[in-house]
């Protein structure tokens, strides 16, 4: 739902920590790799990973830059790599994954270090979870596969493959197959503004309802905002499914209730007051919309807060005066 923001200084950053750890811890991948047991099982369970992370030399020396590339894999080279080595069947699972121990690399410090760096404090999958990073390593959000580990574990230590999030998140995701039936990939993408929530009044008088007493009646949806291909909106739709998204918003109606109370309190009028009265805490006029509303206007921030997609969306909509009324037989809820 919520794009991850890394700066290029950080990213570089993580990136080195992350192939320093790599190479010299015990447990790293290139010291895993150049084991003889390693090499001969990786032979038998995977013949094209084994003959792209190898030298073709008498020793079968491990490829560094190869070894390098699968780490630091984008979207498109962990695609590569499925569609080099594919689908891993039962019995040689087990023999990848001892190769590719990502239980050895959550239990490294390095993890806690990246994530820092990050600074992922919400979950990217449903924007509704606070995943804080403790420095102390003793609170931090789990590491979700975007690719499953258990379908393609030779991509279970690949940086890139790796998106934290919520518990509720992980476990509603499971084992996905996204090869198959993709959802957004946090890294390159999210709802943007290209799709939104919106609120729908079952009927007008219904509507002011639930402005003065919270008594009104009203369904939540997604809807795109602009024109977008028919293939993000199906990612979109199977996001929302898959991690029961629907339901988990459904439940948050109070404090949609309380957005349109404070956007019925904060008139234009009332905006200009309080900034001329408190103008030294604020660099701008927008700034001090945003305090009020509890979002940003620029989808960089949305990451920061809890909810904070569904607040800029929402808060759109009542200034853009474009509140639908349910029509007689209109579905509720989903992504239309």
């Amino acid at each position: 739902m919520i794009r991850i923001w890394i700066s290029n200084k950080n990213r570089d950053r993580i990136e080195r920590e992350f192939l320093a750890d790599a190479r010299n811890a015990p447990t790293g991948l290139f010291h895993t790799l150049a084991k003889e047991e390693v090499r001969n099982l990786l032979d038998e369970a995977c013949p094209a990973l084994y003959r792209c992370l190898y030298h073709d030399d008498t020793e079968h020396t491990v490829n560094e830059a190869e070894v390098q590339r699968l780490l630091l894999a984008d979207r498109s080279a962990l695609q590569d790599y499925i569609w080099q080595s594919g689908i891993i069947r039962k019995r040689k699972k087990k023999l990848l994954s001892e190769a590719f121990q990502y239980e050895n690399l959550s239990k490294r410090k390095v993890l806690n270090t990246i994530l820092q760096l990050m600074d992922v404090p919400v979950c990217p999958y449903c924007n509704r979870q606070y995943t804080f990073t403790l420095a102390s390593g003793k609170s931090r959000p789990q590491m979700d596969h975007y690719y499953p580990r258990d379908l393609y574990p030779y991509l279970a230590v690949s940086l890139y493959n790796l998106v934290p999030c919520c518990a509720v998140c992980n476990t509603a995701k499971g084992p996905l197959d996204t090869r198959e039936y993709p959802i957004l990939y946090p890294y390159d993408e999210g709802f943007s503004y290209d799709m939104g929530f919106q609120i729908v009044a079952k009927d007008s008088d219904d509507w002011v309802n639930i402005l003065h007493d919270g008594t009104g009646e009203f369904s939540l949806t997604v809807e795109k905002k602009r024109q977008i291909p028919l293939k993000k909106e199906a990612v979109v739709k199977n996001q929302m499914e898959v991690l029961h998204l629907d339901e988990h918003y459904d439940m948050h109606k109070d404090y949609i209730r309380d957005i349109l109370r404070r956007q019925a309190m904060y008139t234009p009028e009332r905006i200009h007051d309080l900034y001329r009265q408190f103008a030294h805490l604020f660099r701008s006029r927008e700034e001090l919309k945003q305090v009020l509303s509890g979002t940003d206007t620029d989808e960089r921030g949305w990451g920061k807060r809890t909810l904070s997609k569904l607040t800029y969306d929402i808060v759109k909509q009542l200034e853009n005066g474009h509140i639908r009324i349910e029509k007689p037989g209109e579905e509720e809820g989903g992504a239309k």
